[in-house]
């Protein structure tokens, strides 16, 4: 948890703009070099990420939701104070991802959820508690966003 005085110059204007439900979605397709790049980044080089059809890496999916967390909803300014997640079926290469963040409860520590699914499958879930920086904060959030992008 941090500490209150770090506290203090997050949320009352993205408490005001945000509100349980609101939510956004994008779509990502996962390709082979994004695989092999991450490979390289981070020296996990384990077979099953190799090969035709190489499973996604799991922090990669992670990463695609705090950009959607970072970017989208609640947007530039989010600082993730932690995060929970499972996989309960694989990501290949190829695979169309869609990531939906959720917005589900609004307070000084602002709880969403997340899921992750290649067609009717769900390839990650879980939650994340974030907090939004004042000076970061633009206001520019989706609100109830479905946007297929």
């Amino acid at each position: 948890m941090l500490p209150v005085a770090l506290l203090r110059p997050y949320c009352s204007a993205a408490r005001r703009l945000l509100a349980a439900g609101d939510r956004a979605v994008v779509h990502k397709r996962v390709d082979a070099a994004d695989i092999e790049n991450f490979a390289r980044l981070t020296g996990d080089h384990n077979p099953v990420h190799s090969g035709d059809r190489p499973v996604a890496h799991g922090v990669y999916l992670a990463g695609l939701v705090s950009a959607v967390i970072g970017t989208r909803l609640p947007g530039p300014g989010t600082v993730l104070v932690s995060k929970t997640m499972r996989f309960p079926n694989a990501c290949r290469a190829g695979d169309l991802v869609r990531i939906l963040v959720e917005v589900r409860s609004v307070r000084k520590i602002i709880k969403c959820e997340f899921r992750c699914s290649v067609g009717d499958k769900v390839v990650m879930e879980g939650s994340a508690d974030v907090v939004v920086d004042r000076k970061g904060f633009t206001g520019d959030t989706p609100r109830r966003n479905d946007d297929e992008t």
